[in-house]
């Protein structure tokens, strides 16, 4: 019972930022700093202001740039290393 309570305290710390992230996008200018978690009114101008006054796709496509990247230079130098580590004999290495 013990674990299970653990866990389950663990499963909230995980999901609820994902859960006020998804309320904050709902909630209007006036109340996006209320601690409420649901929002009074729920309104869809925020996603009608990103959709079609923000430049969206070209911010997505700088993620997607940046993500990409940082992942192949990682695994450039990730696998390089795993060599080393792999073939090569250090001091203390057992």
């Amino acid at each position: 019972m013990i674990w299970m309570t653990v866990a389950a305290i663990l499963a909230l710390m995980t999901v609820f930022p994902l859960l006020w992230m998804v309320s904050i996008a709902f909630k209007g200018a006036q109340e996006s700093f209320s601690p409420a978690l649901l929002p009074s009114a729920p309104t869809w101008s925020n996603f009608v202001y990103v959709l079609t006054e923000v430049p969206f796709i070209r911010y997505m496509l700088n993620s997607l740039f940046v993500s990409v990247t940082v992942t192949v230079v990682a695994l450039f130098f990730h696998s390089m290393a795993g060599y080393a580590l792999a073939r090569l004999r250090f001091p203390a290495g057992n």
